[in-house]
């Protein structure tokens, strides 16, 4: 009867397991460190105006952070390294998927990656905030800081390259503006995470890194919009940024707004899933030597 028990256990879901085993890998703690290092270099100037004028700054600044094009690019690169190990077939899971049935094995590594995502998108939205204490003030209000970053040239002296964006405070409330870009950038990086995941599984895992890091790339090459119309709507890291929805690239070419984003990310979501659904339901899995 024990030997019983401890089978059907084994059967059973347990994302909670998969989460847990990802999070306290060596690449996510390296990811973070990353993202961390990444955001202290992006502050640079910031942190010296502070220093300089006595003005704390609000945590209102994080959105502000994910609508930076170097910053999100950046993050787009180690969101790909975080995901590298897909399509998650180590030796070791073997067993555990003859035991569990594809269909509950796949669904566990679905909701890792998707929780894994939520979880360096709040670490991201967190460290924008923690690289400024002690210098942080909590008001409702965006704050004095960001106002004069946004509104004013002193951006050229202090070499600041985290811009605020007189876009994002006059269409967004402090509060409505952090929600938004922690929602619409944990489904940016749940959309890296789960193409690349579906790329491995039908083309194989290097192509699907090199598909995830040309996709942030494309941060970069926004200007090229001019040539290549559509090229703003496939770049993921417009699609979470709150600062330029609508905004002008060059030109008369604008960004995707919050709508026409929405109606791109999501719907895209849906077909991967269908997609990695589909292929785990009838692959012939290959199993790999387990990298760290």
């Amino acid at each position: 009867m024990g030997n019983e028990q401890r089978h059907k256990r084994r059967l059973r879901w347990n994302g909670l397991a998969e989460l847990k085993k990802e999070i306290l890998s060596l690449r996510f703690f390296a990811s973070c460190f990353l993202l961390l290092g990444l955001t202290a270099s992006v502050a640079t100037g910031v942190d010296l105006l502070i220093e300089r004028t006595g003005v704390y700054i609000s945590p209102w600044i994080a959105p502000h952070f994910f609508s930076n094009r170097e910053y999100t690019g950046l993050y787009g690169f180690i969101i790909c390294y975080m995901f590298s190990s897909v399509p998650f077939m180590g030796r070791s899971e073997l067993y555990g998927v003859v035991r569990k049935s594809r269909y509950i094995w796949i669904t566990e590594k679905l909701f890792a990656v998707i929780f894994e995502a939520l979880l360096i998108t709040l670490a991201g939205h967190l460290f924008c905030v923690l690289i400024f204490v002690p210098h942080v003030t909590i008001e409702a209000d965006w704050g004095k800081m960001i106002y004069t970053i946004a509104y004013s040239h002193i951006t050229a002296d202090y070499n600041i390259v985290a811009y605020c964006y007189g876009n994002m405070l006059m269409n967004y409330t402090p509060i409505a503006a952090m929600l938004i870009s922690i929602a619409m950038t944990w489904a940016v990086t749940s959309f890296i995470g789960l193409l690349m995941f579906m790329l491995s599984l039908y083309l194989g895992r290097m192509t699907a890194l090199i598909i995830g890091v040309l996709l942030s790339g494309l941060n970069f090459l926004n200007e090229i919009t001019l040539f290549v119309k559509w090229l703003k709507y496939i770049t993921p890291f417009n699609w979470n940024a709150l600062g330029r929805y609508g905004a002008t690239i060059f030109g008369p070419e604008f960004y995707p707004t919050f709508a026409e984003s929405s109606l791109i990310l999501f719907p895209a979501i849906i077909v991967i899933v269908t997609l990695i659904l589909f292929k785990a339901r009838h692959m012939e899995f290959e199993w790999v030597i387990e990298e760290g």
